[in-house]
């Protein structure tokens, strides 16, 4: 069976943005993979209703930490090498850059849906500059994934 794997920040954006897209990859025949931060129940049963398969992983949204990014890179490829989805779609800075690196390291087919500008490309101060400018040297490698 084909599968598919959404990775998101959040489960209730997921549930809010997402969710009908997915539905439409299970019906055409993909096994549904969503790995996000679920901390709302509620949503992570519906999904589990749906028959949606669901990966925890702690994203830390609003986190600048290094070593929490370098962290939740490692641990989202070896989610994703467990999963080995056919096709991986990212939302969001993070998710797009952990996923986008995977896929350009496993030739991986790749959506990226870089959503809204996040406070990376909005906050003017020093340290968002930085990010910046380590952000956008990523974007322009990952888009060059011949998957994706």
């Amino acid at each position: 069976m084909r599968s598919i794997c959404y990775f998101l920040n959040t489960d209730w954006y997921f549930d809010l943005h997402w969710l009908e897209r997915a539905r439409y990859a299970q019906c055409h025949g993909y096994q549904v993979h969503v790995i996000s931060d679920f901390k709302d129940n509620d949503i992570l049963k519906k999904m589990l209703d749906l028959g949606f398969i669901c990966h925890q992983l702690n994203v830390k949204p609003q986190s600048i930490n290094p070593f929490i990014f370098f962290w939740v890179f490692f641990r989202s490829c070896l989610t994703l090498q467990r999963i080995n989805p056919d096709i991986i779609h990212a939302a969001t800075i993070k998710p797009c850059i952990y996923a986008g690196l995977y896929a350009f390291l496993m030739r991986k087919k790749l959506v990226l849906s870089i959503v809204g500008l996040g406070r990376i490309f909005t906050d003017q101060s020093a340290t968002f500059y930085l990010i910046r400018k380590v952000v956008i040297p990523f974007y322009k490698v990952l888009l060059k994934n011949k998957k994706s």
